[in-house]
């Protein structure tokens, strides 16, 4: 089997049933994206491989997730953990939910080699000093082309803000991130050049 991201949930709400609560938990893999390739479903998809009740309270359990790591973004704590902890907590159905334990394969760990550089770095490469750096999402998180996406960056740099970056959920390890890139820097120092660029993965 290989290397999985291991979650156990305990789940307060006797007013939901469980196939419903479990169906749920796929928001945290797959569902976040609206919609996903048959084809591609039985490799993203999270698997509830354990269900145990605890014990002394009826309306109560902790289920068992694990996570493939296809679904992470190598040495990104804010993609691993918008995935698997923010999109289930942000489920309003959902009454009460626990994290309970997190437990990431070695394989994974070793990909955090820890920040490049620090927030003093990323002001000089910008040039703003003396108060909070301001950006933003794109959105929506996919479907855009090179050409749309190069367009919503220049008018959000046009602006006034300082950076963008993409969904938190959108990582680079499928996505090709580079070719949009490639397309939409040259484009937005073309147009306007005053504009301090600053993109996720580029230096």
């Amino acid at each position: 089997m290989k290397p999985r991201i291991l979650i156990s949930w305990q789940h307060f709400d006797k007013l939901l049933n469980l196939e419903f609560r479990l169906k749920n938990l796929g928001r945290s893999s797959c569902r976040i994206f609206c919609c996903t390739w048959t084809i591609v479903l039985d490799r993203y998809k999270g698997r509830c491989y354990r269900i145990e009740l605890v014990p002394g309270e009826g309306n109560q359990f902790i289920a068992y997730v694990a996570y493939p790591l296809d679904l992470f973004e190598e040495g990104s704590v804010t993609n691993m953990f918008t995935s698997i902890v923010g999109n289930v907590f942000g489920f309003k159905a959902l009454r009460a939910l626990r994290l309970e334990d997190l437990r990431i394969p070695t394989a994974y760990v070793k990909t955090f080699q820890g920040p490049p550089h620090g927030i003093q770095v990323e002001r000089d490469k910008l040039n703003k000093y003396g108060r909070p750096l301001l950006g933003c999402t794109i959105k929506p998180k996919l479907g855009l082309s090179a050409k749309n996406y190069g367009r919503a960056v220049y008018e959000c740099l046009r602006g006034g803000l300082d950076f963008t970056k993409d969904d938190d959920n959108v990582n680079s390890n499928h996505l090709r991130f580079g070719e949009t890139t490639s397309y939409v820097v040259p484009k937005l120092f073309i147009k306007h050049k005053l504009i301090q660029v600053k993109l996720k993965g580029i230096t």
